[in-house]
């Protein structure tokens, strides 16, 4: 149970670092980006890059946590569970700074994505599959 829950902190930390250095790539690479940051004034393809950056952050803390634990997938779970908890507060107090459909695909995705996470590190792990002849 401890190196579940140790897991588990590992991947928010693996989640804050990724999506850190990621949105401040955006913020380096692309002016309008910068400019749209602190007012959060942020075009269609600005609140995409956003997500697909937190997607890719997912996947990177759930690799990480499954790696880490001794169950993967349930670790996996756990960090996505807990990530909803911790981000439903947060979405609930920003929802009207964003679109409708920006919130809920966020919640949607963060469990089925910790998940990926956790069979892309499997899949990973298995090795090339033989082919047949």
């Amino acid at each position: 149970m401890v190196r579940k829950i140790a897991s588990v902190i590992a991947g928010l930390a693996c989640f804050a670092a990724v999506s850190g250095m990621l949105s401040l790539l955006a913020t380096h690479a692309w002016p309008a980006y910068a400019a749209a940051y602190p007012h959060r004034a942020y075009t269609m393809a600005m609140l995409i890059v956003r997500l697909t950056a937190g997607v890719v952050a997912i996947v990177c803390a759930a690799a990480l946590t499954a790696a880490l634990a001794e169950q993967r997938r349930p670790a996996a779970l756990w960090l996505g569970i807990t990530l909803l908890a911790i981000s439903l507060p947060w979405h609930i107090h920003i929802w009207k700074q964003y679109p409708a459909w920006y919130h809920l695909f966020w919640f949607a995705s963060l469990i089925p994505t910790a998940l990926l996470g956790e069979r892309l590190l499997r899949m990973s792990q298995a090795g090339p599959r033989s082919r047949p002849a």
